[in-house]
């Protein structure tokens, strides 16, 4: 089933991919694209750790916007490159979303100068592309080294989480016994420790506000006076 949700209007529907179109029809207005109109396909913020991605269409005839649709399950992202492989369609892909309104007004401003800079390869070139019928992107060793760096500061994090665990777990503990301590006791063994414990505060209330008792060693024997 290569059906998948996403926004090309208003609200999410279930888009399904045909042999030559995409379509949804369970929901007002229908959409259908003619895929034999489309000449590239954009997944936008599809290199970040996301839920949820946009695909434009980008059709042959420039003077027509491009068709965005948008909020799709990344999960669904490998089926839909598998459909434009089989249909032998380029795809990119960015990390963040285009203006096509301004792609597009510089690109027909001078055709023939995007032309000669590559055409879509020009402005696609350093994001990884597809060859035409493949649907899996290439893979270098940038890309495994941006990997091993998120996984490092995976673990980092894991450890602290581990250490921040522990201590939780101990602060629990202690507060637990506790707990548990005074739960033991009726009512009349805690009004008794606390009878207790404002006896003890007030004897040391009144030894710290007596003055320093005097020495009660007795004055020297007078010597006898001689005649």
């Amino acid at each position: 089933d290569l059906a998948f949700f996403g926004v090309p209007n208003k609200s999410s529907v279930r888009l399904v991919p045909c042999t030559s179109a995409l379509v949804s029809l369970q929901e007002w207005p229908p959409f259908c694209l003619d895929m034999d109109q489309v000449e590239i396909v954009v997944f936008e913020r599809a290199l970040l750790n996301l839920r949820e991605c946009d695909i434009t269409f980008v059709k042959k005839d420039y003077s027509q916007m491009p068709v965005r649709i948008t909020t799709i399950p990344s999960k669904s992202v490998d089926a839909i490159k598998l459909w434009l492989g089989e249909r032998k369609v380029i795809w990119y892909t960015v990390s963040m979303n285009m203006n096509w309104q301004t792609v597009m007004k510089d690109l027909t401003s001078d055709l023939e100068l995007f032309l000669e800079n590559g055409g879509w390869e020009g402005w696609f070139g350093d994001d990884k592309a597809s060859n035409e019928g493949s649907g899996c992107e290439d893979s270098d060793g940038d890309e495994s080294d941006f990997r091993d760096e998120d996984e490092d500061e995976d673990d980092d994090d894991e450890d602290g989480d581990v250490e921040s665990s522990a201590e939780a777990e101990e602060e629990s503990s202690e507060y637990e016994a506790d707990e548990e301590e005074e739960e033991g006791m009726d009512w009349d063994e805690l009004e008794e420790q606390a009878e207790r414990s404002d006896r003890k505060r007030d004897r040391e209330q009144v030894e710290a506000r007596a003055p320093p008792a005097k020495s009660s060693r007795a004055p020297p024997a007078k010597k006898p006076r001689r005649r």
